[in-house]
């Protein structure tokens, strides 16, 4: 195996992904121009396998059938980085004020001072934010203009929420002491405001859904449904603490909450995915099929989410979406390796049948079959899966469709984020 050849396109990817979070961070890219492009980095070892960057540690992960599984690429060397502190640039500036950096004593002490105006300044300007005085957006505008550079001729910034400071080694921030600082004396107790930061305080508001665009209120069915709101909500602050990072607007979440109209039924999918169908007229599965016709009655609560209802309809360029249903009746009738190829399901009339594969996450577990070729188009794939808990008091039928080529994380957070409240569906 050309080991050698392989570790070039990996390092060359991470380095293309290095770029791309500094262009986010900076602002000059949107979330959504950042993902179409951490799409295009997928690299394919030896073995035939394809890896891709995910998730906010930008990790590799490897496609394992239908799931992608953390992992490193073979004869990879990893590119030495450490995590930045919350909300630090990506990179130093190329020329930021001071530029009267000296040498030997007076240089020091000169440092020393500029370090301490730092604090002063930072602490002030912290009060102000607390107190309401400033926004946000103006309290990072002063925090970024706060950075300084040593004898040595390194830059160090205060982390957003600590105040920490912290240095860039040449790849990442890290968090560390400036060469002869001495810190400011902390303020008297009764002057200091209060030491809850807001990002904190919002976290303990689960009640309210106004941080999350395009996201319905949580009842609190299931454990499983708590825990997805806590996910989301961390999701939406993390969202949220970006917004004046180097003048970084804020864009809406990468995916929205979709639930059935009764609440029964819910799962994440893509933002441009715009069209949802949850009630009324019932939800179709690609080219207009559904699990109420193959079963002959209403089958259960089902959701449809597609970029465009009329091609998912026909078929035609360039649909993509997922419909699924919870059913009790279909999971009492049939075992998963039937419905997983069955009624909306079975899509070998247009495609090649792919690989078949088990499903696990708890509680659910189940089938997956691979669908590819569809309509001799190498770029329309499907993805079905039948998988029900334990108990089996219901199944849920997960159909995921279109041309989806570059959207594998995507088909994954389908995979990771339905849920379904068994014990309310009659």
């Amino acid at each position: 195996m050309n080991f050698r050849v392989r570790e070039v396109s990996f390092q060359e990817a991470d380095r293309r992904y290095a770029e791309l979070t500094r262009q986010r961070d900076e602002g000059s890219i949107s979330d959504e121009e950042f993902d179409a492009q951490r799409r295009q980095l997928m690299v394919r070892d030896d073995e035939g396998r394809w890896w891709a960057k995910i998730g906010k540690s930008g990790e590799w992960h490897y496609r394992d059938g239908g799931a992608w599984v953390r992992g490193t690429p073979p004869g990879y060397r990893e590119a030495i980085s450490k995590s930045r502190p919350d909300s630090l640039p990506s990179q130093p500036p190329s020329s930021l004020p001071p530029d009267d950096v000296q040498n030997g004593e007076d240089g020091r002490r000169k440092r020393e001072i500029d370090f301490r105006e730092a604090d002063r300044r930072y602490a002030e300007a912290k009060r102000q934010l607390d107190a309401g005085s400033i926004s946000e957006e103006e309290f990072d505008a002063q925090r970024l203009r706060l950075r300084v550079r040593d004898d040595e001729g390194r830059w160090w910034a205060k982390s957003r929420k600590s105040g920490e400071w912290n240095y860039y080694d040449g790849s990442a921030w890290v968090r560390g002491t400036p060469p002869g600082y001495r810190p400011t004396p902390a303020p008297l107790a009764e002057s200091a405001p209060d030491p809850q930061p807001r990002l904190d305080q919002g976290e303990r508001m689960p009640l309210s859904r106004a941080t999350l665009p395009g996201s319905a209120l949580i009842q609190d069915r299931n454990i499983g449904k708590q825990r997805r709101w806590i996910v989301a909500a961390i999701l939406g602050l993390m969202v949220a603490s970006l917004a004046g990072i180097g003048g970084l607007v804020a864009t809406a979440p990468a995916y929205v909450l979709v639930e059935g109209d009764t609440g029964e039924l819910s799962v994440e999918v893509p933002s441009e995915w715009k069209e949802h169908i949850t009630g009324g007229s019932e939800p179709e599965g690609e080219k207009g099929r559904t699990w109420s016709s193959f079963l002959g009655e209403h089958a259960g609560p089902s959701i449809a989410a597609i970029n465009d209802l009329d091609s998912w309809r026909t078929g035609a360029r360039p649909h993509k979406g997922a419909y699924l249903v919870a059913s009790s009746k279909l999971a009492q009738e049939h075992t998963d390796d039937e419905l997983v190829a069955s009624g909306p399901n079975d899509y070998s009339a247009s495609c090649e049948v792919g690989a078949r594969r088990g499903f696990d996450r708890p509680p659910y577990s189940g089938v997956m079959q691979e669908w590819n070729n569809c309509g001799g188009e190498s770029d329309h794939t499907a993805l079905t899966l039948a998988a029900a808990p334990e108990d089996r008091e219901c199944v849920v039928l997960l159909q995921i469709g279109g041309y989806l080529q570059g959207d594998e994380v995507d088909v994954q957070h389908l995979l990771d984020t339905f849920e379904a409240d068994c014990g309310s569906i009659s």
